[in-house]
C-alpha cells in the first residue's frame, strides 16, 4: 500500500509540476518587466523569486501570502497593464559577467579550476538556522569584551572612531586618520574597528554595516567608483586597494548576517543590484595604470613571482574579495558576484600552485 501511495503521489506530481513551472515562469518574466528582480525565467520557484513577489506587495500595500497562484499572475498582469502600481528599483540591469581582472584575463586558461563551472541556485544559504548562530554569539561574544576596548583601542592613536563609518561609506576620505600611512591601511583598520563593536553586540551594532550600504545605495557611490577612483590622482592605486577591501568586508558581512538589517524584499533587491554592478563594472587596475612598471606590471600566474615593488596584483586584496564576493554570491544566488569571486579565487590559488 505505502507503494502505491508513492508511485500515486510521484504520478501527480509529475502531472502538476509543469502547470507550476508555466506559473512560475509567467511571474518571473513580470516581475522582472516591473522592475523587481526575479532572477532568470527558468519556473524555478526560489528565494529570488519569493523575494520579487514580496516587494512587489509590499510597494503596492499589501503583503505576499507566500502561495503563487492564478491570484498572483492576476495581479501582476493588472500592474503590467498599468501605470498604478509602484515599479522596483529603477537601477538598469546588465546582462553580461564580472568585469575581467586583468591577471585572468591573461592567464585565464592556466589558472582554470572547476569552481569557474560552479552554478549558484537561489536554493543555496550559507545559515541553515540563523538563531542557532545569533546563539552561539550570545553564548560567546555578547559583552565579552567593552565596545571600546580590543580593536578599538588599539588603533585609537591613528583613527577616531567615531568618523570611520562616515568615511567607510564615502570611500575617499580619512577624516578619522590621525596617522594611518594610507587609504588601505585606513580602510583595514577601521573595518577592525567596526567588526570589534558588532561582536561585542550584534543586534545593536549591525548599524554600522547597514549605515554604509544606505548610504552608497542613496548616493550610487559603487556606481560611481570608477570615476571616484580617477579623480584621487596619485592616491588611486591606494584608493583602489581599500575599495576592494572595503567592499569585500561589507559583501561578506551581508551575506552572513543581513537578517539583522532588517531590510524589506525591496531594499533587498536594491542591495543585490548595487553589489551585481559593482562586480561587472569596477575597473582596479585604472588605479595602478600610468604610475610606473611597479605598480603596472602584473604577476605571472604560470610561474608566480613578485613583480619589483609592491602593487598587489596577486596579493591579498584578491583574499578578501574571494570571500566576500563568493559568499555573497552563493547567499543571494546571483552568479555574476559569485563569478566576480571566483576570478579572485582563481588568482589566489593560483600563486599557491607550486606547479604553476
Amino acid at each position: 500500500m505505502k507503494i502505491k501511495h508513492l508511485i500515486a503521489s510521484m504520478l501527480i506530481a509529475g502531472l502538476s509540476t509543469p502547470a507550476l513551472s508555466d506559473t512560475v515562469s509567467s511571474a518571473q518574466q513580470m516581475l522582472n518587466k516591473l522592475g523587481y528582480n526575479a532572477g532568470p525565467v527558468d519556473g524555478a520557484y526560489g528565494g529570488k523569486t519569493r523575494r520579487a513577489l514580496e516587494a512587489f506587495y509590499s510597494n503596492n500595500v499589501s503583503s505576499y501570502d507566500g502561495v503563487l497562484d492564478e491570484n498572483e499572475i492576476n495581479d501582476l498582469k493588472i500592474a503590467t497593464a498599468t501605470t498604478n502600481a509602484v515599479v522596483g528599483p529603477t537601477v538598469e540591469r546588465v546582462v553580461s559577467g564580472p568585469r575581467d581582472l586583468p591577471n585572468h584575463k591573461r592567464y585565464s586558461q592556466a589558472i582554470k579550476t572547476p569552481l569557474r563551472d560552479l552554478k549558484v541556485s537561489e536554493e543555496m544559504t550559507l545559515v541553515k538556522d540563523f538563531q542557532r548562530l545569533m546563539a552561539y554569539h550570545a553564548k560567546h561574544t555578547l559583552y565579552k569584551d567593552r565596545e571600546n576596548s580590543g580593536m578599538v583601542q588599539f588603533y585609537s592613536q591613528k583613527i577616531e572612531f567615531d568618523q570611520c563609518v562616515p568615511d567607510l561609506a564615502r570611500t575617499n576620505t580619512m577624516k578619522g586618520s590621525k596617522g594611518s600611512p594610507n587609504f588601505g591601511a585606513y580602510t583595514n583598520f577601521c573595518h577592525n574597528m567596526i567588526a570589534h563593536q558588532f561582536l561585542v553586540n550584534p543586534k545593536k551594532n549591525v548599524k554600522h554595516y547597514r549605515q554604509i550600504i544606505d548610504y552608497w545605495l542613496e548616493n550610487e557611490i559603487l556606481l560611481n567608483v570608477n570615476k571616484i577612483q580617477a579623480q584621487m590622482s596619485r592616491e588611486a592605486h591606494n584608493y583602489a586597494y581599500a575599495l576592494s577591501t572595503n567592499v569585500a568586508k561589507v559583501m561578506a558581512h551581508f551575506a552572513i548576517y543581513h537578517p539583522l538589517y532588517n531590510y524589506d524584499a525591496a531594499r533587498m533587491i536594491e542591495v543585490e543590484v548595487m553589489f551585481e554592478k559593482f562586480a561587472q563594472t569596477y575597473n582596479y587596475y585604472a588605479g595602478f595604470k600610468g604610475r610606473g612598471p611597479h605598480l603596472e606590471t602584473l604577476c605571472n600566474l604560470k610561474h608566480p613571482t613578485v613583480p619589483r615593488g609592491t602593487n598587489d596584483h596577486c596579493g591579498s586584496f584578491n583574499t578578501r574579495m574571494s570571500v566576500g564576493a563568493t559568499l555573497l554570491g552563493i547567499e543571494l544566488g546571483n552568479q555574476i558576484i559569485f563569478d566576480k569571486g571566483v576570478q579572485h579565487v582563481e588568482v589566489m590559488l593560483a600563486t599557491f600552485d607550486k606547479n604553476k
